[in-house]
């Protein structure tokens, strides 16, 4: 079993995070996140369609995630 990491992801793919997501947070909880490659180089890390910075005090561990196959679509499309 992959162990929870603090490293930020370094690879596009999906991620659990289990932290704070900006510095005046209180409380920690866990977030579904998908990390995306930008046109530029760098990396994205999005969350329910907001961006996570580590220069805005987001803070945790990081978990790769397991994202089973969609389903086949209904009536063939």
């Amino acid at each position: 079993m992959t162990k929870w990491i603090k490293e930020w992801p370094t690879e596009p793919g999906w991620y659990w995070f289990w932290g704070k997501t900006y510095k005046g947070s209180l409380k920690h909880e866990l977030y579904m996140v998908q990390v995306w490659q930008m046109a530029s180089g760098g990396l994205a890390y999005v969350t329910g369609g907001a961006l996570l910075h580590e220069w805005e005090g987001a803070e945790g561990m990081w978990h790769p995630a397991v994202v089973p196959e969609p389903p086949p679509s209904v009536g063939g499309k």
